[in-house]
């Protein structure tokens, strides 16, 4: 029932004289449902959505402790626990990541020249699918590059995919190809790449970068005939890559150009560890890429291949040299007690792996003293000379300087045909210099007068004659007579 309130028009005037406002009509009751309903709505809501958060933050860390019990038994080597922690879907895939756990190269990256730090790695995050059965977990991991001049730690992260079962448990599993995202391919003057779509951006980058290093170091620009047409490098998002790599020497030619992608291997946060990425890739790559410019056969004296690719990378500005000054001087250190340094220790190496310290310094230190000895000398010069593993040290050497005989420094000041080096010869000035000594005073000063010396060669006698103020050794007479004679010194002038 409606009800009214009747006002004669001589009451209105009246308050209206009184100043009195009529009464407020009655609020309709439906305003006060509505606000009843909204209030009710927002508590619902907010119910839901602290259950539903509730609910991810369970699934989170439900998928936390799976990656961290992962990551214990990939430390570990625990082979048993990662069995009932990795899908079953890929067997190829599943075996792969069973490999780098038994070898210890689930995360080690030390081939690849950079070592893990004594840091424990940590889970960065967790993305989970909006039907909660996929999960992506992100593992940050601090490595150093002893290689890299600064040797600044940095930051790799590793992405993995989780999938929840029937049986309420979480496994690391293979990603699936939309994961990845779909081939792509690009291409510079000397190299063309294949990747997934996922690691295109750090791809790109890195390609500019070793198209341009390749600009630097082929004809014209360089030493090396790198062909007309781009080389291939496909990178793959399988982990067999990464185990057929692990324990494997960065300069070992014999992988072929499929390479574990960056997602595989670790994708940096910051620029020291990109550099420490580009010169991981770049060591494999372009030892590769020398072996076929300069003929290579592997792995015939594997050292001073090796040390060739150290210098190429060190010329471009990608890694450190290996040797310090105190490398130089325990070299010297090791000189036997008439400080006479055997040069060919560690020429007939094959296995990278089974070379001692001490050989791999005197590699490194013997090819940087050629390089400097003869400036006209190229790494692209030195590699194209290397021949098959009977090739003896005195012959490589003897190659070197003739190839810019009779100008080579290499020829006029270290005579190639000792294997023996004493106190007074280049090599010995070269390391005390670079090992920031001062060179020690000659147990018997030279004579400054030119020498003969008469020996058998054959049934015939030879003469050879040393002038010291140019230092080649002309033969200047043979005859069979001469056989009984014996040194002695002549005159700087006498011919």
């Amino acid at each position: 029932m409606v009800e009214f309130e009747w006002i004669s028009d001589e009451e209105r005037e009246w308050r209206q004289r009184r100043g009195e406002s009529p009464p407020p009509p009655p609020s309709p009751s439906w305003r006060r449902w509505l606000a009843a309903l909204l209030l009710l709505t927002a508590f619902v809501a907010a119910g839901l959505y602290w259950r539903s958060q509730h609910t991810l933050a369970l699934v989170e860390n439900d998928v936390q402790r799976a990656h961290d019990l992962l990551l214990a038994g990939a430390q570990a080597g625990d082979v048993d626990l990662l069995r009932r922690m990795i899908a079953q879907s890929d067997p190829a895939w599943t075996q792969a990541w069973l490999d780098l756990a038994a070898g210890g190269g689930w995360l080690d990256r030390e081939s690849w020249g950079m070592t893990l730090s004594a840091a424990p790695p940590g889970l960065a995050g967790v993305t989970l699918a909006p039907d909660l059965s996929e999960a992506e977990t992100l593992t940050q991991a601090t490595f150093s590059a002893p290689a890299m001049a600064a040797g600044r730690p940095f930051t790799l992260t590793l992405p993995a995919v989780f999938t929840y079962t029937a049986q309420g448990r979480w496994l690391f599993a293979p990603p699936r190809a939309v994961w990845w995202g779909e081939r792509k391919m690009s291409a510079g003057a000397h190299l063309r790449i294949y990747y997934p779509q996922r690691d295109s951006e750090i791809l790109r980058r890195l390609l500019a970068d070793w198209d341009a290093a390749l600009r630097q170091l082929c004809r014209p620009a360089g030493a090396y005939d790198c062909g007309p047409e781009p080389i291939a490098l496909s990178f793959s998002t399988s982990p067999v890559t990464l185990a057929r790599f692990a324990g494997l020497h960065p300069y070992y030619t014999e992988t072929g150009l499929l390479l574990p992608t960056p997602s595989l291997l670790g994708v940096p946060l910051d620029q020291t560890g990109y550099e420490a990425l580009r010169a991981g890739y770049a060591r494999r790559i372009f030892s590769l890429l020398f072996a076929d410019f300069s003929g290579y056969e592997c792995c015939a004296h594997t050292l001073y291949f090796a040390a060739l690719v150290e210098r190429e990378l060190a010329n471009l500005g990608w890694a450190a040299w290996p040797l310090t000054p105190a490398d130089y001087a325990h070299l010297l250190s090791t000189a036997d007690s008439d400080l006479h340094l055997r040069v060919d220790v560690g020429w007939d190496v094959v296995q990278f792996d089974e070379a001692s310290a001490e050989q791999w310094r005197l590699a490194l230190a013997i090819v940087e003293f050629i390089l400097t000895a003869d400036p006209t000398l190229t790494p692209a010069d030195l590699l194209g000379q290397i021949g098959p593993r009977w090739q003896r040290f005195p012959t490589w050497l003897e190659q070197l300087a003739a190839l810019n005989a009779p100008a080579s420094g290499l020829g006029r000041d270290w005579q190639p045909q000792t294997r023996e080096q004493s106190p007074g010869s280049d090599l010995y000035r070269f390391l005390f210099q670079a090992a920031g000594l001062p060179a020690p005073p000659l147990p018997q000063p030279f004579p400054a007068a030119a020498v003969i010396l008469a020996c058998t060669e054959a049934q015939a006698g030879v003469l050879p004659h040393y002038p010291p103020a140019t230092a080649p050794w002309p033969t200047c007479t043979s005859a069979a007579w001469m056989a009984a004679s014996v040194p002695v010194p002549i005159s700087a002038t006498q011919p």
